[in-house]
């Protein structure tokens, strides 16, 4: 029990901003997931997210184009120094908005690959760059990278691909996630698109079983009130690699 309550951390989501902010994203989340088709909130959620997205603006629910506090729950179970000199590959990289907030934290990667179907190929600096690529056709175990992120990426994806694309890398290989915890939050924010909801634990067991090891978790809430959180966002896990496994590559 000791082991688990140190593993998982938890606080108030930095990137919802004010207690104000918090209230007006439920009431127009529950009128965009409760309105009727006529309604000017209906339906339009993914719509508006994606295009402002690769359009390069920030998404409206969790970035407030100054600065990505988003990423900041990272930085809750992984020290982001030790991207220094590392190869990081970024799945569903949208517009490299991770890339651009590493180099705002002045961390030199010695490569960075971000992969998205649908962002156009672009250069962002010396070696790095994003692919426009399906990551249903990438196997982990196949490439080169040090570290993976994965951010909002496994909530599109169904078991049996997950199975398939996160075998493990090389020993000590590091894999980040940050997943969306089931709530009418997210329903009513990607309207129309068909999400994999597993809340942490669930996730944890499947990764866990392909030979990932679960060093850190953190959870992001939308409250805290006399001590306790309420209403969970997202969650955040930090894995290696499991060096007990005796078929990863050396």
């Amino acid at each position: 029990m000791a082991l688990k309550r140190k593993l998982e951390k938890k606080r108030v989501a930095n990137w919802l901003g004010s207690p104000t902010r918090v209230i007006r994203q439920l009431i127009v989340s529950c009128w965009s997931y409760l309105s009727l088709p006529i309604s000017k909130f209906h339906n339009n959620a993914a719509q508006h997210y994606f295009t402002n997205l690769y359009k390069g603006k920030p998404d409206p629910l969790i970035f407030d184009g100054k600065d990505n506090r988003y990423f900041e729950q990272i930085e809750m179970v992984y020290d982001i120094n030790n991207l220094a000199e590392k190869k990081v590959l970024d799945l569903g990289c949208g517009n490299g908005s991770l890339f651009f907030w590493l180099m705002a934290k002045k961390i030199v990667l010695q490569e960075y690959i971000g992969i998205d179907f649908a962002h156009p190929a672009s250069n962002l600096g010396n070696n790095a760059c994003i692919t426009q690529r399906d990551i249903r056709d990438i196997q982990l175990n196949k490439t080169n990278a040090n570290t993976v992120f994965a951010i909002n990426v496994l909530c599109y994806m169904s078991d049996e691909l997950i199975d398939s694309v996160f075998q493990p890398l090389k020993k000590n290989s590091e894999l980040i996630i940050i997943e969306p915890v089931p709530s009418l939050f997210w329903d009513a924010h990607f309207e129309g698109v068909k999400l994999f909801y597993r809340d942490n634990h669930k996730l944890k067991k499947i990764l866990e079983s392909k030979g990932w090891q679960v060093k850190n978790a953190a959870t992001d809430y939308g409250c805290k009130f006399k001590g306790a959180y309420f209403l969970p966002l997202s969650y955040c896990l930090f894995l290696v690699s499991d060096i007990s496994k005796d078929n990863f590559p050396s």
